[in-house]
């Protein structure tokens, strides 16, 4: 979910996960585009993912740290911060 980004703008939503450090430095291991968000008039706009057992083989048991961006025309327009999962 986004408030008061660009209006009436579509994102690519892209996890960018690190499995080699918790601090999202260097490139990432592993970058999945999980969903488009469009915004609406306001800026504002929801997008969402269910993640399967199976998009997580290899990784379960592991903490790892990941960024989510929100693309546009091939760059990040906004970004979290970086965050430590533990995939259980």
């Amino acid at each position: 979910m986004v408030n008061g980004a660009s209006t009436n703008t579509s994102y690519q939503v892209v996890l960018s996960i690190w499995t080699s450090n918790l601090t999202c430095s260097g490139n990432p291991d592993l970058q999945l585009q999980t969903a488009v968000l469009n915004t609406n008039g306001a800026g504002n706009g929801k997008a969402q993912h269910v993640f399967t057992p199976e998009d997580a083989d290899g990784l379960r048991g592991h903490t790892v740290s990941a960024i989510w961006q929100l693309i546009m025309g091939g760059s990040p327009a906004y970004q979290t911060g970086c965050e430590v999962l533990t995939l259980d």
